[in-house]
Order: structure tokens, then sequence, then C-alpha cells
């Protein structure tokens, strides 16, 4: 019995010390940045999942070193990034969807489900399950608030389930903080989306100032897109009648007839009536 117990007390030290071994960890992450290079789906899978649990059983040690624990967390990082880089190249639908869900089962709060989730939804929409994609964003919003890639995706899904009050809500909070990113890659033109969504939005709501402030904001960012042109050029010109017509402001009221004549140019479901509301503004204001 003596001798089963000093041969536990041996044993148990040396595991613990094989689950916390650096040199596995940095193997591993080797590993992990080689298959990334080769865009390994299967492989970034794999060896994310072992060099995350490799990183996260020293960063849990109770003994370990500081500058350790730091490499260590770095690493566990990087095993997110590697899921979501390769994520973003993959072209087999199936393969994004499943790195991007392992990297939310992973780490619900991981800055980087931000950068994928914009495809995660694309991919999910074109096999006919637009609604998994806006599942996806609420649970992200629900641990990353700020989150505007997520906030984003909620927006769009609301709108076009014709949910004005909700899309508002998340493209307003989206333009918050997406107002503090200008100038960095890409956030001028989600800015823009947002914008728009959120004017378009105000606009179904009869909540003109918010609405044209929304899409004055949105529309140099529309250039090349006639569909948003369209409504946005409707909302602005209902926006600016009905606030012209308030406050007996007949500038504001020929704004808004240059609003419904550009749009009344543009093919698409607004032009007809904005094409009415052109000559019965034109009468108005002889």
């Amino acid at each position: 019995m003596k001798l089963y117990i000093i041969i536990l007390a041996l044993v148990v030290p040396l595991l613990a010390q094989e689950a916390t071994n650096p040199e596995d960890l940095d193997s591993s992450y080797d590993a992990l940045k080689t298959a990334v290079e080769k865009k390994d789906a299967p492989a970034v899978k794999k060896l994310s999942a072992l060099t995350s649990e490799f990183a996260r059983k020293i960063i849990a040690a109770p003994d370990a070193d500081k500058d350790r624990v730091q490499h260590a967390k770095e690493i566990d990082k990087y095993a997110e990034y590697a899921l979501s880089a390769t994520a973003i190249t993959a072209t087999d639908p199936q393969t994004v969807i499943d790195l991007v869900e392992t990297l939310e089962q992973r780490n619900p709060k991981s800055e980087y489900l931000g950068t994928v989730i914009t495809k995660y939804t694309a991919v999910q929409t074109q096999g006919g399950h637009p609604d998994k994609g806006a599942v996806l964003a609420e649970r992200i919003i629900k641990v990353q608030p700020s989150n505007a890639e997520a906030l984003l995706i909620a927006a769009d899904y609301n709108m076009s389930k014709n949910r004005m009050a909700p899309a508002g809500t998340y493209a307003s909070r989206a333009v918050d903080i997406l107002s503090k990113r200008k100038g960095e890659a890409g956030s001028d033109a989600l800015l823009g989306h947002a914008n728009y969504i959120a004017g378009v939005a105000y606009g179904a709501q009869t909540k003109w100032p918010q609405a044209n402030q929304s899409l004055q904001a949105a529309l140099p960012s529309l250039k090349g897109n006639p569909a948003a042109q369209g409504y946005a050029l409707f909302y602005l010109g209902l926006a600016n009648y009905q606030l012209g017509k308030l406050t007996m402001n007949k500038a504001q009221m020929r704004q808004a007839l240059t609003y419904f004549e550009q749009c009344a140019a543009i093919s698409g479901p607004m032009q007809g009536q904005a094409s009415q509301n052109v000559g019965a503004i034109r009468a108005e204001l002889r």
C-alpha cells in the first residue's frame, strides 16, 4: 500500500507537468500556423482545439510563471484567429458554417466573431436560412453589445421582416459605434449602411427629424446602389416635406421636391409614388 502511494505521488506531478508542457504548446502552435497558411480547414479546426487546450491548461495552472501564462494567452487568442481567418478564405459553405460555429462555441466573446458574422450570414442566406445568421448575431450582441457587425446583421434581418422599430434601434446603435471608427478599413461603408437602415426605419415610423439626419449622412455612400438610393431619396422627400409643411418652410418643401424628382428618375418600387408626389408638391408650391 505504501509503495502504491509513493508511485502515485510521483506520477501525478508528472502528468500535471505533461499537461502544461510549453513544448507541447509551441509545437501545436507552429503546426496550427502552418495549417492556416495552407488553408487546410480540417487541420486548422483540429489544431486550433488542441492548441487552445494546451494554452488553457497553462493559464489555469496555479504555479505557472507570469510570462508563460501571458504567452499562453496570446497563443490561445491566435487559435481563435485561426478559425476566423480560415473561415474568411474558405469557399465551401459548410466549412464556413462549421468554423464560425466552432469559434462561437469556443469563445462567445471572441473579437474575431465580428470579422466572420457577415460571411456566415451570407452563406446561410444563400442556403435558404437567413434566420440562422440573425440568430447568431443576436447571441453575439448579448455578450458583445458593441459588436457593430452583429448589430447590422440584426438590423438588416429585422428590416427584411418589416420590423422597423428593432431595425432602427440596432442600426442606431451601430451608427454610434462606427462613428468612433471612422477612417478604419471598411468602417465608412458600414457606417453608411447603418445610417441608411436607421433612416429608412425612422421614416417608416414617421420620425422625420431622425430620418432626415440619418439619410443625409447615408446618401453619399449609396452611389452605385440604385435600389437603396431610391428608398433613401423617397424618405428624404417625405421627411423634408413633412418638416417643411410643419414649419411653413417652403425652401425645405422645395428640397423635398428635388428628392422626389431624383427618386422618380430611378427605376424601382418607390418610383411611381415619387412621381405622384412630384406633381402634388409642384401644385402646392405654385
